[in-house]
C-alpha cells in the first residue's frame, strides 16, 4: 500500500531562491529522449551520449520525442542552476519500459554519488492491473516488477528518493512505479490541494499533490522548450526539481507567493 502523506506543493512557474551552499549532487531525469540543444549532455544507460534523432513530425509536448525536453525544462523552470543527469532510456518513438528502467536505475545505483533525486514520468502503465508493469505488448511483467522495486527501495535506503508521476488517466489505478511505496508518487492538483485530471477517492496515498498557481489559471509552465501543460509528468519534474533546490522535509508546505 502507498504510504500515506498527503503533502502539497505550491509550485509557481518562476524561479525559486537557490541555497547558499550549492548543491553538488544531481536530479536525474529518466525519461523517452532528450533533445541536446536544450538538454544539456543526455546520456543513455550505460552513461554512452545519447543518439540524436531526427524531428518526428507532429510529435506534441507529450509525445515521447518531446517528453524528456520537456521535463528537463520544467525542472530548470525552478532553478536554473539545478544541476541534472537526462537519461534518454528509450527512444523517441516509445514509452520507458521495465527494461529500460531498470538499465536506468542501475546507472543511478552505479553512480549514487552524483545523484540527489530521480524523477520518472513516462513509463509503460498500460494496464488496469494493479500497480504491476507490462511490457509493449501488454504481458505483465511480475519478474521485472519485483527488480524495480529492489532497486527503488534500495535507492531510498541510501537517500536518493524517486519522484514518479502518479497518471492523468481517471479510469486507470495509480502509474507505474508512482504507486510503489517507496516512490514518492506526484498528482496535478488544484490551488485548493484537490487533484485535477484525477479522480480516485484515495488521493491520500500520494506524496505530492502540485498546482502551479492559487488561482488555477496557469494551466503551463512557460518553459524554454515552449508552453509544457500541467499534468501530472510534468508536476513530477517540477516537484524533485524544487526538492534537490530546497532538500525541503516532509511536512512542509511551499509557500505561495
Amino acid at each position: 500500500m502507498k504510504k500515506i502523506v498527503a503533502l502539497v506543493a505550491v509550485l509557481l512557474s518562476v524561479v525559486v531562491p537557490v541555497q547558499a551552499e550549492a548543491n553538488t549532487k544531481s536530479l536525474v531525469i529518466i525519461d523517452s529522449y532528450f533533445q541536446s540543444s536544450i538538454a544539456t549532455n543526455p546520456i543513455n544507460s550505460t552513461g554512452a551520449p545519447c543518439a540524436q534523432s531526427k524531428p518526428v513530425k507532429g510529435a506534441t509536448p507529450s509525445s515521447p520525442y518531446n517528453h524528456g525536453t520537456a521535463m528537463y525544462a520544467v525542472a530548470k523552470l525552478q532553478n536554473p542552476a539545478l544541476p541534472i543527469i537526462p537519461i534518454c532510456a528509450s527512444s523517441a518513438q516509445s514509452d520507458v519500459f521495465p527494461d529500460q528502467l531498470i538499465a536506468s536505475l542501475n546507472w543511478v545505483k552505479a553512480n549514487k554519488d552524483k545523484v540527489a533525486a530521480v524523477s520518472v514520468s513516462l513509463t509503460f502503465n498500460k494496464t488496469r492491473t494493479e500497480c504491476m508493469p507490462a511490457n509493449p505488448v501488454k504481458k505483465l511483467e511480475s519478474a521485472k516488477d519485483a527488480e524495480i522495486r529492489a532497486l527503488v527501495k534500495s535507492l531510498a535506503d541510501i537517500g536518493i528518493p524517486v519522484f514518479a508521476s502518479a497518471g492523468n488517466d481517471t479510469n486507470k489505478s495509480y502509474s507505474y512505479p508512482g504507486c510503489i511505496a517507496d516512490t514518492y508518487s506526484v498528482v496535478h492538483a488544484s490551488a485548493k490541494a484537490k487533484a485535477a485530471k484525477v479522480n480516485w477517492s484515495n488521493t491520500s496515498n500520494t506524496d505530492y499533490l502540485v498546482a502551479l498557481s492559487t488561482d488555477d489559471s496557469k494551466l503551463n509552465y512557460n518553459t524554454s522548450f515552449g508552453l509544457v501543460a500541467e499534468t501530472s509528468s510534468s508536476s513530477t519534474a517540477a516537484a524533485a526539481a524544487m526538492w534537490v533546490t530546497n532538500r525541503v522535509a516532509f511536512g512542509f508546505i511551499y509557500p505561495v507567493a
